[in-house]
Parts: structure tokens; sequence; C-alpha cells
């Protein structure tokens, strides 16, 4: 099942848990759907399910947790503590393999930030930005073709390819109108 397949479901859940007292299923299923917000790159509605949520539940460490990493991605200057927080937090048995996949495919949204932004780039700031060490650094930017220094210890990226993502006809007016939605609630 894809991540916005599984996001429609999160968000009609929240619906369904919005008048439960089963506060375990409303915090399994806020972090889920924040997660997810995350690996869609839609960091205001992660930023609007934080404010709607039940205040009882904020205070729960998975959810507080993955509001930290939120803010982390909000700033976007520090990706790498957003990284670092995905990787180290002890996520539950259900909540785990959902953050394993936002940490790594927020990696491959940084790699690809990287090969758009720099032509060379030290290993070390690849790794830093990472939050990786050197070699699995190294190996990272080896598997999507970047070639690497070891004199210098600098990368050379190269764009990686993007996907189409232009919108037309119906598919740009209801993007647009998602857009107008969210900027007047």
């Amino acid at each position: 099942m894809s991540a916005a397949e599984l996001l429609k479901q999160a968000e009609e859940r929240e619906i369904a848990l919005c008048d439960s007292e089963d506060y375990g299923e409303m915090v399994r299923n806020a972090t889920e759907q924040m997660l997810l917000y995350f690996f869609e790159n839609r960091l205001e509605d992660a930023r609007f399910l934080w404010r709607r949520s039940n205040p009882a539940i904020k205070t729960d460490t998975s959810l507080a947790a993955a509001w930290g990493v939120g803010q982390c991605l909000w700033q976007r200057n520090n990706v790498p503590e957003a990284l670092r927080r995905l990787a180290h937090t002890a996520w539950g048995p259900s909540i785990a393999p959902l953050a394993a996949m936002v940490l790594d495919h927020i990696r491959q949204r940084e790699l690809a930030a990287i090969g758009l932004v720099f032509s060379a780039i030290p290993l070390a700031q690849v790794a830093k930005a990472l939050d990786l060490s050197d070699q699995h650094a190294l190996d990272a930017c080896r598997q999507v073709g970047w070639a690497y220094d070891a004199t210098t210890t600098n990368i050379h990226p190269t764009p990686l390819a993007q996907a189409d993502t232009s919108l037309d006809g119906l598919d740009q007016l209801q993007h647009l109108t998602a857009i107008v939605t969210q900027l007047t609630t």
C-alpha cells in the first residue's frame, strides 16, 4: 500500500476517533498520520494535525517525538536533527517500520537537494547533512552514481532523476483549491 493510501486511511480514522475515549488508538493514529505527512512533505498538514490534536494525547512520548521531528523539518535548517530523532527515538513496534521508511525517504530528498545545489561537496558535509557516518554517506552517494575523489574527499553529485510533477486541468484546479482552503483555515 502506498504512503498516500495509508495517509488517507489515517485521516479517515482521525475523523472516526474524534469522539473516542481510546487514547491509545488516538495516539497511534496521530503519530502514524504525522509521520506520513512528513513522508509526503506536507509539513503544514502535520502542524495543523498537532494543533487540532486532543491535549490529552499531546503528552504521549511517541506523538511528542514525532512533533519534535516536525519542528526540526519546519525550520528547514535542522534536517540532520530531524533525521537523528527519527533514527534514535524508541518508537513502538507498530510505528518503528513507518519511522524507518520516513527516515529513508527524507534522506533521499536531501540527497536529491544536494545533487541540485552542488557540483562538488566534501564527504563530511554530506555525511552531516544525512546524519550518517562518512562510509555510509559514501555508500549512499555511490548508490546514486555520484563520483568520489579520494584525494580531495569531495563528492561530485549530479541531479537525480525527478518524476514529472506538473499538473494539468482538473488536477491543477484541485491543487489550487487545496492551497486556498489551507490558507483560509
